[in-house]
């Protein structure tokens, strides 16, 4: 099974078919829900950005994902740095 947004994965769980990690920017309050809040784990999370190929010229959205581009590569930057601390 396949489960493919946030509303879909929490009515699954209220379905009780199971359990589920979700990120904090994302998490809404259930009643219907326990929660347990998880720190100092080592979780990641990707996130991507994307749109139509046809638009990927359009001024806006160029200019949208270099700069999401260019925060990537600090971060690269700076984690390559703290690793060498």
């Amino acid at each position: 099974m396949m489960i493919n947004s946030r509303e879909a994965v929490r009515e699954a769980v209220v379905r009780g078919l199971g359990i589920a990690p979700v990120a904090e920017s994302e998490f809404i309050p259930d009643k219907r829900l326990h929660t347990v809040r998880v720190s100092n784990a080592d979780m990641k999370n990707s996130v991507y950005v994307c749109c139509l190929k046809r638009r990927i010229q359009r001024q806006r959205i160029s200019a949208f994902l270099d700069l999401v581009e260019e925060v990537n590569s600090k971060k690269k930057a700076g984690s390559k740095a703290k690793a060498r601390a």
